[in-house]
């Protein structure tokens, strides 16, 4: 009993050693609150549901270079087995290709930088033997300032001469990028269209090659003046694949990225389902003009129980607008 109570109160007089031992991590921790926690990646995406399957898909934007990790997700819908050929297209050609089986009723989910290799620019063609949906992830903290953040979108079910895309911006804090896989052998050549917000100067145009089944990418801040909204109409001699991955740091409260497939054609009426003007959102509409006459828009906010507001405005001819939804004001 004594030894034991000599080993109690030896501890007891010791603790203060104890304490010092830990003093550094707690230092830490006060000095630096975020970076014990902190995860690779921080952020979320959103995508559109697909309306059919398909046994072929391409994606234009790709990325295994230092800081980016890219999936492409699978799902067979069908009571059969699939045969799966991933084409990995690079700014040098075809880098390789993959073969794999996704059973029936079944999710199957590649990723590209092991698959394909690091350091790479690279678009993905997919071909399969049944009916398949896909999607493409990527998650990334980009630039200096490792913008952090992720993007997922759907591929196209095949190549097209036109894209139209109404978003994109040089302003503070944004790199926006455009493209352009050609999964076909033949060289494609496309007239790139820069279309300006009203009063941001003139539209400018570009022409852009891409090698035969190969990737071509655009920095549009390289191309415009800083400080510009931008939308893009392209228009190829061949069929290709566009997409745009838009980097931000946005007024020092958020940051990360998104990405969006091109439409192949304009149209006279569009539908959003997701949307959110709470506390701590912002939610941005762009709209591209892409005819020669004045194009009167109708814009109609649904809520929970209805119709919230309905707003009406002109484009200009080969104009884009820009606005939030909430309060109505140019961006």
């Amino acid at each position: 009993m004594v030894h034991a109570r000599r080993r109690r109160n030896r501890w007891a007089g010791r603790g203060w050693l104890r304490i010092l031992a830990f003093l550094p991590l707690v230092i830490a921790l006060l000095a630096f609150p975020g970076t014990a926690t902190r995860a690779d990646w921080e952020g979320g995406h959103c995508a559109s549901g697909l309306e059919n399957a398909s046994q072929s898909w391409y994606f234009a934007e790709g990325c295994t270079r230092e800081g980016f990790e890219e999936w492409v997700c699978v799902v067979n819908p069908g009571g059969d087995p699939g045969q799966l050929l991933f084409h990995f297209l690079t700014g040098d050609g075809e880098g390789g290709s993959l073969q794999c089986t996704v059973p029936p009723r079944s999710r199957l989910t590649l990723h590209v930088n092991q698959a394909a290799g690091t350091g790479l620019d690279v678009s993905v063609a997919l071909e399969s033997t049944v009916p398949v949906a896909a999607e493409r992830a990527m998650y990334f903290r980009y630039g200096k300032g490792g913008l952090a953040g992720g993007h997922a979108e759907h591929g196209a079910v095949e190549a097209s001469p036109s894209w139209y895309f109404a978003e994109g911006t040089t302003r503070a804090g944004f790199e926006t990028w455009l493209c352009v896989a050609n999964p076909h052998p033949e060289k494609a050549r496309a007239r790139v269209d820069l279309i300006l917000g009203t009063g941001q100067g003139e539209n400018r145009s570009l022409v852009m090659e891409v090698a035969g089944r190969s990737r071509s990418t655009l920095l549009l801040n390289d191309l415009l003046p800083p400080g510009c909204d931008v939308s893009v109409i392209l228009s190829s001699d061949r069929p290709v694949v566009a997409e745009r991955p838009v980097y931000f740091s946005y007024r020092g409260k958020w940051e990360g990225g998104h990405v969006a497939l091109g439409a192949e054609h304009p149209s006279s009426s569009w539908y959003f389902a997701e949307g959110s003007t709470r506390t701590g959102f912002e939610e941005w509409l762009c709209l591209l003009n892409p005819g020669e006459s004045e194009a009167a828009a109708s814009l109609r906010f649904m809520g929970q129980y209805g119709l919230v507001k309905e707003i009406r405005l002109t484009v200009p001819p080969r104009r884009r607008a820009t606005g939030p939804i909430a309060p109505w004001s140019a961006r």
